[in-house]
């Protein structure tokens, strides 16, 4: 009776859902102390500060609002924005991350799901597996890939579901398609139509999430390279195999070959705001590749991080002397995977696989250098050849039973590191802390350090030092410099330090360490910006001013570059005393980025806003044209601008020129706000002609 209940428990139908259960458990456990961390970077603009994402009612315009309100890729991430809005609607808005973050964790347990079936689809392709390879092999797959600590930020960095949706997506089209192209030879014309609609429908609904799954066509045609055998199939269905992969792989290609040959800035435009050249990217992105795989066999918790930018840009083949090994090495991948495809076939589709999981975001489009999310669906390739590396020859046991112990120990430390990673993405100071202390020659680390340090414990001693470290480590990026004016200037007073037992990297290991909730130390409360080891007087201001106006002028325009910006121009509004005092630098440091030609569009038009903002509000209003006047300059059918510039025209008591204005914005293409603004500016007119006729009547008399 026990035995047979035993073979029972061994069945695929008891077998298969138990082991679901196990795992799905222990990547929860994994994942399970990151899960009540806060929004970080790149969330703050795309859902904290996003307005339209916090739905009040359930409507087809609240609907179609959110899902339009992205501000990330070309398409905006429609149906990414549209999972964010019900997270908001359904959960405390926008006040807790952990409604976000458990649902990126349960697409990521689904994801896990589809990558067991599309490896056990795989496996199935392999020359002569056996029954037990086709069962452990896509369970340790799955197991190493969903556990894998790389993939924590497409999890516990809630923008990136943007990232792991995608995914979700292009496997599922690809298992449609490898299911239907393996039924292609019994029904050719079935099949051909199920394999177009499984790269369709990955490719539309995953485009919707992130604009990376149109790779889903190189993914396809690397399964049918290295899984399938067309030599067996007729010469019609030959043809036909050929035409469907000519449409679906080939003319892709060629159009985006085509496209950037003809539009050369879909690529360079990019660059305008990096201290990288596309020719240097390409090169240093071998390196990278490198790094990523490094990582993946082998993970260090102290190299992962939020930011890369301590990466070393190759400046050539030869510099730094790693760059040329690298390329070679990339290229013999791709060669052997290619030559080897089948001999081995497990192999040749890891290598291509992990290549064309990188054909986007790690080639010749001017992104970072180097982010981990990148490697969400490439690192499927990887893990899935190395596992299969380690079959090991047919029939023996004593190969197999070392194999299942290495993979084993494998998982499991992998699966720690990512543990004790979760742990650290539990609390945002504790997460910039660690990024800081283990990327020490990261600008970005050292920045968001200084900010950490200024905003919430108060230290601007210990924030400008951070700030000073950044703008040495990345000398191109004029924010860094912005960033330490504004803390110099703010007033801010030393009423805290950072919590006991926190050290910082650089100068201030030994910095007093005291716990916040005693008051602070008594020694170090009264520190004003007089005493700051900053730009403290207006000639050294001056100089300060200048050189960042410099590069505000011609040098590249960066997101932090104008976060800075508009952070300082706000505190110079809002701020008091030594703040107020940066007024006249803020001002010049707007029209230098307006008249920047490297300065992206939308940077731009953030800068004339901002500085609309800032004479306006410090009744400057001749300044306040100037501004609407600059923007106009660039885009002369603005109808926002044109709005702009009516309301300065209104202070300035020009209201006839205001009202032909708004005249003429009424015939222009304009939105329900637009007419809002229309409607308030011309009862501003009308207030203050009735505000100005008793005086009028009082001169006549």
């Amino acid at each position: 009776m026990l035995l047979r209940i035993r073979n029972a428990f061994r069945a695929p139908q008891f077998q298969y859902p138990a082991l679901a259960v196990v795992l799905g458990t222990v990547v929860l456990l994994a994942y399970l102390p990151g899960l009540a961390g806060p929004f970080v970077l790149d969330d703050i603009p795309n859902l904290v500060q996003n307005l339209a994402l916090v739905p009040t009612t359930l409507t087809f315009e609240t609907i179609q609002q959110a899902a339009l309100s992205g501000i990330s890729g070309p398409l905006g991430r429609p149906l990414a924005m549209l999972s964010f809005a019900l997270n908001a609607f359904f959960s405390q808005g926008l006040q807790s991350a952990l409604a976000f973050k458990v649902t990126n964790l349960a697409i990521h347990l689904l994801n896990a799901g589809l990558v067991y079936e599309l490896c056990r689809l795989l496996v199935g392709r392999l020359p002569a597996p056996t029954r037990q390879e086709e069962s452990w092999i896509p369970i340790a797959v799955t197991a190493a890939w969903a556990l894998h600590p790389i993939q924590l930020t497409s999890v516990l960095y809630t923008v990136q579901r943007m990232t792991s949706l995608s995914a979700m997506f292009v496997l599922i089209g690809l298992i449609v398609f490898t299911r239907a192209r393996i039924r292609f030879a019994e029904t050719p014309s079935r099949g051909l139509f199920l394999m177009a609609s499984g790269l369709a429908l990955g490719l539309i609904l995953g485009c919707a999430a992130k604009e990376n799954a149109i790779l889903i066509v190189l993914y396809a045609g690397i399964i049918e390279l290295t899984m399938f055998d067309r030599a067996t199939l007729g010469k019609r269905a030959k043809v036909h195999l050929g035409g469907f992969y000519g449409v679906t792989v080939l003319v892709p290609i060629l159009v985006g070959i085509v496209a950037i040959a003809l539009e050369p800035t879909l690529v360079t435009a990019e660059y305008e705001g990096r201290n990288f050249t596309l020719a240097q990217r390409l090169l240093t992105e071998s390196r990278v590749l490198w790094w990523y795989l490094g990582q993946l066999a082998i993970p260090r918790l102290g190299e992962l991080g939020l930011h890369h930018d301590d990466i070393s840009v190759s400046t050539s083949v030869i510099l730094p002397w790693q760059t040329l090994p690298a390329l070679a090495g990339i290229v013999a991948i791709a060669t052997l995977s290619w030559i080897g495809r089948r001999r081995y076939p497990a192999l040749a589709f890891a290598g291509l696989w992990f290549l064309a999981g990188h054909a986007m975001e790690s080639s010749i489009v001017g992104l970072e250098l180097a982010h981990e999310h990148r490697n969400y669906l490439p690192s499927f390739g990887a893990v899935f050849g190395v596992v299969t590396a380690l079959r090991g020859p047919a029939g023996n046991p004593l190969w197999r039973t070392w194999t299942y112990a290495g993979v084993a120990l494998w998982i499991a430390s992998i699966g720690f590191i990512t543990w004790l990673r979760a742990g650290i993405w539990s609390n945002d100071a504790q997460l910039i802390v660690a990024t800081a202390r283990h990327h020490p020659d990261s600008a970005k680390s050292q920045a968001m350090l200084g900010e950490l340090l200024a905003a919430r414990y108060h230290r601007p001693d210990l924030a400008l030092e951070r700030y000073r470290a950044a703008s040495k480590l990345s000398p191109t990026e004029p924010g860094y410099l912005i960033d330490l004016v504004r803390v110099a200037y703010s007033n801010a007073e030393s009423t805290r330090l950072p919590p006991a037992g926190a050290a910082f990297p650089g100068k201030n290991q030994n910095a007093p360490q005291i716990d916040p909730a005693s008051g602070g130390d008594p020694a170090r409360t009264t520190m004003t910006h007089a005493q700051l080891d900053n730009p403290n007087n207006a000639e050294s201001l001056a100089r300060l001013s200048d050189r960042i106006a410099t590069q505000l002028h011609s040098g590249p325009i960066t997101a932090h570059t104008i976060r800075s910006l508009v952070a300082t121009a706000q505190c110079s509004l809002q701020g008091t005393g030594a703040c107020r005092a940066v007024l006249p630098e803020v001002v010049k440091w707007h029209h230098a980025v307006i008249l920047n030609v490297r300065a992206k569009a939308r940077w731009r038009r953030t800068a004339v806003f901002s500085l609309f903002d800032v004479t306006f509000d410090t009744a400057d209003y001749a300044g306040a044209l100037a501004a609407a006047d600059a923007g106009l300059q660039h885009e002369p059918d603005s109808v926002d601008y044109g709005l702009m510039r009516a309301d300065a025209l209104i202070a300035l008591d020009r209201n006839d020129e205001a009202r032909q204005l708004l005249a003429q914005v009424k015939h222009d293409a304009i939105s329900a706000d637009q007419a809002n603004s229309i409607s308030a500016l011309q009862t501003k007119i009308d207030r203050r002609r009735n505000q100005s006729a008793p005086h009028r009547r009082g001169s006549a008399k």
